[in-house]
């Protein structure tokens, strides 16, 4: 299986974290060795200059006193003894409170240090009185977004971009601000304005894919947690399903959509394609017919039909099915490279395109020959058939001709001239919502994804209600960071982060000793990068192979001891082998690095509670229970409550776990989207 078929379309970054404390104290080491060699002796001047004024002996004691203290801080951030930074900043402060640089050293002592609340407290000091330092606005923008307060996050890295707007830490703190408040179309241009930044196209192609996919998956617990019922999320679990080839239980996913939202359009393709990848071929051409009785020109499920000819055989039905896609599609640029593989083995491909050779050359069978020679593993001569099918000029094309035909603007939109109703939409002033929606289906017709998460992302704007769009927008962002990773794949092929990619989409079907080979593998390619010793810890833990994840999480700390998730790994599997007070060290440790994780925060409520402690279970506890989908925080926060005689909230926490648990909807919700998936 490619690499980008692989790559989960929900889960993938669904722990992944805003890691970037090691890049900033690296950065943060770069500008000290800078300043220690070629700003010190100049600073250490300034600061016998800035000493208070005394008699000589005082005051030759007083400047040699902070000059010593400067330094032994410098040199104490240097060797990593932040504890003992603080010390010594602290020491030049009394002697001399007004020193600027020397409380932009403590505040990065105490950010480093995962204090952020004081890191806060003293860069804010710095910034009000020299508001341009880079360095200041950006830690002081990062602690608070580690205190989960976007909103007052966002003026200090905006500053910092208003100096530097390629300062890729700066960008992609912003970028977290806009994720955290759910404004997503300015989360993606901030991460679409990284990717343009990097260097390394490959190493940027993945972290792109990795951003795409933060937001579909926030959107995706969204649907999980908010809207259970709905046909929408029925119909996102069926996606997901299908993407992890369970054909049986997406049916019947699919099944329940219909139920709940019969006019659904499209929803009969995706069923119809669950059907036909099961074998059930009647009961595919029904549902596929189906749709094309509400929308005759539905490509997916005239491509549904085309590909149901394959399947039994059909050459003739195929070819008339290929003439009907193609004279429906406007959208022959990027048909083809959306084709579906169909479920054929490579020898059934190979005899039908044999028997396809025999009909008489043209666009129809250039097409189907390219399809048919991917489905067979043969890439070299599917591409020689794809180039063919390109090469036809436009204006043969009979989809191409009918996009051309004037009709009403909204006519255009129902029979999906997708250029003709993007067209009419933009030439409105002021679009309605409804114009709005249409265009994102329009954009996502021609294959203008990033454009229609724009537009899809103006309808939230409007309405952060609208299920229909949060749906389109988890697919579309799912799409955008499979097309990420593809390229990952193409232009590094046996590199390590393709093997890593195909770990976490083998972790996310559950395979987990695939994914144990993948990531192996990818270890094999680079020993020394901590998150693939996380990544691996977490595929046993998934496992319940409690001392192998052990030995890879602890392997991650000892490259990067910063890491939260693995410090929050670690602490879970220690809290599942019933060790409450060492789990509650690495929980603590966990949080005190990101303070928004909110997995640790239930961890450490649950361990407290265990341990007797139910007021401090309450806090960590109630942080975490917005995502309790199993009832088993709440059942925790229920225990806590009751211990202390809180009987009110105790009871009201009881009847909420009680619903959850008896609502199975809930858990398969949040094992099918990976949420809450740490054993």
């Amino acid at each position: 299986m490619s690499a980008h078929r692989a790559l989960p379309g929900l889960n993938l970054a669904m722990h992944a974290e805003v890691e970037v404390l090691v890049a900033f104290h690296r950065m943060y080491l770069r500008v000290l060795q800078v300043t220690t060699r070629l700003a010190l002796p100049i600073l250490l001047s300034a600061l016998l200059l800035l000493c208070p004024r005394a008699g000589a002996s005082e005051e030759q004691s007083i400047e040699g006193r902070v000059v010593a203290l400067f330094r032994a801080g410098q040199e104490a951030m240097q060797a990593g003894d932040y504890d003992q930074a603080v010390k010594e900043f602290y020491g030049v402060l009394r002697l001399n409170p007004v020193l600027v640089e020397a409380r932009a050293n403590l505040g990065l002592a105490f950010y480093t240090l995962g204090e952020y609340n004081s890191a806060v407290t003293e860069l804010t000091k710095v910034v009000r009185e020299r508001p341009s330092l880079a360095g200041s606005n950006l830690f002081l923008g990062l602690s608070y977004l580690k205190l989960s307060l976007p909103e007052k996050a966002i003026p200090s890295l905006k500053r910092v971009l208003l100096s530097d707007r390629s300062n890729l830490e700066a960008r992609r703190a912003l970028a977290s601000c806009y994720l955290a408040q759910s404004r997503y179309r300015e989360a993606a241009r901030e991460f679409r304005t990284l990717f343009d930044l990097q260097t390394g196209r490959t190493e940027g192609w993945y972290q792109l894919g990795k951003d795409y996919l933060k937001i579909s998956t926030q959107l995706a617990a969204l649907m999980a947690s908010e809207y259970r019922e709905s046909a929408w999320t029925h119909r996102l679990a069926g996606d997901v399903l299908a993407f992890r080839e369970s054909w049986k239980d997406a049916v019947g996913e699919y099944s329940q959509a219909l139920e709940v939202g019969p006019e659904q359009a499209g929803l009969r393709v995706s069923l119809g394609l669950a059907y036909l990848r099961q074998g059930e071929l009647p009961e595919a051409e029904a549902a596929f017919l189906e749709e094309l009785q509400r929308d005759p020109h539905n490509e997916r499920a005239l491509l549904g039909l085309l590909e149901l000819s394959l399947v039994r055989g059909d050459t003739t039905s195929a070819f008339g099915r290929m003439e009907q896609l193609l004279n429906v599609s406007s959208d022959l640029p990027t048909l083809h490279r959306r084709l579906l593989s169909i479920p054929l083995s490579s020898e059934q491909s190979g005899a039908l395109a044999d028997r396809i050779l025999e009909v008489p050359s043209g666009r129809p069978t250039h097409l189907l020959l390219a399809l048919l020679y991917k489905a067979a593993s043969l890439p070299e001569k599917a591409e020689e058939y794809f180039q063919l099918f390109e090469k036809s000029a436009s204006s043969t094309n009979p989809g191409a001709a009918r996009q051309k035909e004037p009709v009403p603007g909204a006519q255009a939109c129902r029979d999906h001239r997708y250029e003709a109703c993007a067209a009419w939409i933009q030439s409105k002033q002021r679009p309605e919502v409804s114009d709005l929606m249409m265009l994102g289906r329009a954009r996502l017709g021609l294959n203008q994804l990033a454009e229609a998460t724009e537009a899809f992302g103006a309808v939230l704007a409007a309405g952060k209600d609208n299920i229909e769009v949060i749906y389109w927008l988890v697919r579309t962002y799912q799409t955008l960071a499979d097309e990420s990773f593809r390229r990952v794949e193409e232009l590094s092929p046996d590199s390590w982060r393709v093997h890593q990619l195909r770990g976490e989409a083998h972790k996310l079907r559950q395979a987990h000793d695939k994914a144990v080979k993948e990531l192996r593998l990818a270890i094999q390619l680079r020993p020394n990068e901590p998150e693939l010793y996380e990544s691996l810890g977490h595929t046993y833990l998934l496992k319940s192979s409690y001392e192998e994840a052990k030995g890879e999480l602890e392997r991650a700390l000892q490259l990067d001891p910063s890491r939260a998730r693995a410090l929050f790994l670690l602490g879970r599997l220690l809290l599942n082998q019933r060790e409450e007070e060492k789990a509650v060290v690495y929980l603590q440790k966990a949080l005190r690095r990101d303070p928004s994780l909110l997995e640790a925060h239930a961890s450490l409520g649950t361990a407290y509670r265990r341990m007797g402690q139910a007021a401090r279970a309450i806090p960590a506890l109630e942080k975490a229970v917005a995502q309790d989908f199993y009832g088993d925080l709440n059942y925790q926060l229920y225990l806590a409550y009751r211990d202390l005689r809180k009987e009110e909230l105790a009871q009201k926490a009881l009847a909420r776990s009680q619903e959850l648990r008896r609502s199975s909807v809930a858990r398969y919700r949040a094992r099918i989207f990976g949420l809450g998936d740490v054993e």
